[in-house]
């Protein structure tokens, strides 16, 4: 499992991505909202995406059903994916 920060992501602020025969698993953040944004909010986004890879790693559909908005409030999160996105100088619904 990897977390890395993302130059490209320009419309999410984090994703998940499930493990392949080339890659293992991985959590990317973008850039531009560790750089905009307060650091409450991007752990809010990284435990956003953990909540995805408890999902993954338990067999689950990963979504933001039932089961993801349980685990989101047991861990303290909202468990919405809409966010506010900062894209040029434009706040926009993600």
């Amino acid at each position: 499992m990897t977390i890395r920060v993302s130059r490209r992501m320009k419309r999410k602020l984090g994703h998940y991505s499930l493990a392949s025969a080339e890659a293992s698993a991985d959590i990317a953040i973008a850039r531009r909202h560790i750089r905009r944004d307060s650091w409450d909010d991007v752990i809010h986004t990284l435990l956003h995406e953990m909540v995805h890879q408890w999902q993954a790693e338990n067999g689950m559909a990963i979504d933001h059903g039932r089961e993801f908005r349980r685990k989101a409030r047991e861990v303290g999160v909202e468990p919405t994916a809409r966010r506010v996105v900062v894209r040029d100088d434009v706040r926009k619904r993600a």
